[in-house]
C-alpha cells in the first residue's frame, strides 16, 4: 500500500537495477586460468539483452499498473515484488494467455500459495 509516486519511484530503481545487475552479471566472469573469460561475457552479456529487450518501449506506469493488476488477484499476493515484475514483463511483451497461465499457477506454487 504505497502512493502512485512511491510506485513509480520503484519502478525506476528496477529499471537501475537491471543496468546495474546487467554489469555484475558478466564483469568478473574468469577462465580455468584467471583470464577474463570474453566468451562467456559475451554470451552473458546477449542473453542479459535479450531479457532486457523486453522492457523496451514499457513505461513505469505500464509496469506498475500491470503489478497491481497481478496483486488484486488474492492468489498472487504471496508472489515476490521481482517474479511478479517478471511476470508483468512477459505479459507486456505479448505471452500467450495459455503460457501466462502455466507461468502464474508456477510462481503461486513457488511461493506456497496451496491449489484450490
Amino acid at each position: 500500500m504505497i502512493s502512485p509516486v512511491e510506485k513509480n519511484f520503484y519502478m525506476v530503481g528496477v529499471f537501475d537495477g537491471l543496468a546495474l545487475g546487467r554489469n555484475f552479471s558478466y564483469w568478473n566472469l574468469k577462465d580455468k586460468d584467471g583470464k577474463p573469460d570474453i566468451v562467456t561475457q559475451g554470451t552473458v552479456m546477449d542473453a542479459y539483452d535479450g531479457s532486457y529487450n523486453l522492457l523496451n518501449n514499457t513505461t513505469n506506469g505500464q509496469f506498475v499498473e500491470g503489478l497491481e493488476k497481478l496483486y488484486s488477484d488474492y492468489r498472487n499476493r504471496r508472489i515476490l515484488v521481482p517474479d511478479a515484475a517478471w511476470i508483468v514483463a512477459l505479459s507486456i511483451s505479448g505471452m500467450s494467455d495459455k503460457d501466462m497461465e502455466i507461468l502464474l499457477y508456477n510462481s503461486r506454487k513457488n511461493a506456497g500459495v496451496p491449489d484450490k
